[in-house]
């Protein structure tokens, strides 16, 4: 994955992805990789079967999730990221207007929410 292709996300959830990535794919299923797993938690090797990426490089959207019961706690979450944060009061907003794309690309009713992934299928 080229990481340039992200310049608008801060380098720490750059590199987050990329070592999750690398963690799935190959050495999740290579029993030479982590061979520490197998022998102090008795862990196989194992093929993760798909990984859903939100603002993918590819933006090939293929997956929406309906967040609209737990959208008070997607706004938590974020809010928690205080020194990112330059408007709290307006952040419930922001988020709405940044996924109503994803909503109507879904087929959502008026009222609810969606977010949108590109679903992979690794296995």
């Amino acid at each position: 994955m080229e990481l340039a292709a992200f310049p608008q996300l801060p380098p720490d959830h750059l590199a987050t992805g990329a070592a999750v990535l690398t963690a799935i794919y190959p050495d999740a299923g290579n029993p030479f990789a982590l061979s520490q797993l197998k022998e102090q938690e008795g862990l196989d090797a194992w093929t993760v079967p798909e990984v859903w990426l939100i603002n993918s490089p590819a933006r090939e959207v293929n997956h929406y999730v309906d967040i609209t019961e737990t959208f008070d706690r997607k706004v938590a979450a974020v809010r928690a990221h205080a020194s990112q944060i330059k408007d709290p009061d307006k952040l419930a907003d922001r988020l709405r207007e940044r996924i109503a794309p994803n909503t109507a690309a879904a087929g959502l009713p008026d009222g609810r929410l969606a977010e949108a992934f590109q679903a992979v299928v690794t296995g």
